[in-house]
């Protein structure tokens, strides 16, 4: 999680989420031959409440101060963050396995994030890779953070303090204060059904099919939960 992912995580505290919650979802269908949608979301509907009260605000303030102001609302942040994933399409279709990118934008619900459809689990890291790349962080193209073959699936621990606020300690207050309420959902569904996993932590869909994870995205960067997990499939 660095720079591309910063800025979003950016616009929260900018948009007055800073003691609210928002909520990271990934969301991973997975096909027998290894290939699949994937989407990111951000879940930012805690937030709605206060940029209503704000639009509100605003317009009061135009309308008591003068009638020739045009009455103009606060621009829509779901909106502004919007042009930022269409912005993306270009280069995650690029790599190679990728297409069908969508930008989601839920201005009823709050949600915003992609979509999209991968070849292969590689396709899939590196997708992600992109989404998480930062020039001063290179490495971070050749990360994994899945893999998969046919009977055995895995989720990488690949989310840590460092990635969000590099390694330096300077922010630690200002990063404890916006992410103490934030949260991490990952779900992973097969068309297989799962026969075993390692870590605790996850929940099997009645089914046996989907596999869920919902926690604290602090005690994940904090490393005070592990999210790496192996899957079994039968």
């Amino acid at each position: 999680m660095t720079k591309r992912l910063t800025w979003l995580v950016g616009y929260c505290i900018i948009l007055g989420a800073l003691f609210s919650c928002f909520e990271i979802k990934e969301n991973i269908v997975l096909k027998n031959d290894g290939s699949g949608t994937y989407s990111f979301l951000m879940d930012l509907s805690q937030i709605k409440p206060l940029f209503t009260m704000s639009r509100d605000f605003n317009r009061s303030f135009n309308d008591s101060t003068s009638k020739l102001k045009t009455n103009l609302s606060a621009p829509n942040p779901l909106l502004q963050m919007k042009v930022k994933f269409d912005a993306l399409q270009q280069t995650l279709e690029a790599v190679d396995g990728i297409s069908n990118y969508k930008t989601v934008c839920d201005t009823t619900s709050y949600i915003i994030g992609a979509t999209y459809s991968f070849k292969n689990i590689e396709s899939l890291n590196k997708s992600i890779n992109v989404l998480r790349s930062s020039s001063e962080n290179p490495s971070n193209g050749a990360a994994t953070h899945y893999t998969y073959d046919s009977k055995h699936f895995s989720k990488i621990n690949d989310i840590s303090k460092a990635d969000i606020t590099g390694p330096s300690s300077k922010n630690d207050s200002l990063t404890t204060e916006l992410f103490k309420t934030a949260r991490y959902t990952l779900t992973c569904t097969f068309e297989k059904k799962i026969k075993d996993v390692s870590n605790p932590l996850y929940f099997i869909s009645a089914d046996g099919k989907t596999l869920f994870y919902s926690g604290s995205m602090l005690d994940i960067m904090t490393q005070k939960n592990n999210i790496g997990n192996e899957v079994i499939l039968q």
